[in-house]
């Protein structure tokens, strides 16, 4: 009985180490830029979307989630929203509003996720009442907890 518990023990303690050096997330690159057309009078710009990027995931851990942050505000009148596939094992939130307060964008991830190729969402909206931007630039961080 001993023999086994110090078994269960090790077997533990290698997944442990294993644990901390899979776990990781990547993107493929940056989204195109958004560039809002003029709205016809009395109407709003045209939500821009871009699905041109993909992420990858992997963890070995019991419970993970992905969640992703803006490094700066939106300009007045400006949102992003940003959706991520679910993993095999996991939960997309949906499209998700982003800000400078980290946001929940996947949950459940657990034990084995290995997965790439997962698609990213961006959805760019503004209001007639925003203020013309030029060369601005948001990034967006990812993290897997």
């Amino acid at each position: 009985m001993l023999f086994r518990f110090f078994l269960l023990l090790n077997i533990l303690s290698i997944f442990s180490a294993l644990e901390g050096l899979l776990d990781s997330i990547a993107v493929s690159g940056n989204p195109g830029t958004f560039v809002f057309a003029v709205p016809a009078a009395g109407s709003q710009p045209a939500n821009l979307v871009d699905t041109s990027t993909t992420y990858s995931a992997s963890t070995l851990s019991l419970a993970r989630k992905i969640t992703g942050q803006l490094n700066t505000n939106m300009p007045t009148g400006m949102t992003l929203a940003i959706e991520l596939q679910a993993p095999l094992i996991g939960t997309s939130q949906g499209s998700v509003t982003m800000s400078t307060t980290p946001a929940d964008l996947i949950t459940g991830m657990i034990l084995l996720t290995l997965q790439s190729g997962l698609q990213i969402t961006y959805t760019m909206t503004a209001t007639v009442q925003a203020s013309p931007v030029t060369n601005s630039v948001v990034t967006v961080t990812y993290t897997l907890l």
